[in-house]
């Protein structure tokens, strides 16, 4: 499937909160306050 062994898995969520604030804002017509309530941290899955 892909041409290259290697394979990053990157959470949007976690992309979205590393990027500056004012380029999500404006990208995505959100407010700040709509950009505060992503979650900052990647969640744990446990089996």
């Amino acid at each position: 499937m892909f041409k290259s062994s290697y394979y990053q898995d990157v959470s949007l969520t976690n992309w979205l909160t590393h990027v500056p604030p004012e380029l999500v804002i404006d990208h995505l017509k959100i407010t700040q306050e709509t950009l505060d309530k992503f979650p900052h941290d990647e969640p744990i899955v446990m089996p």
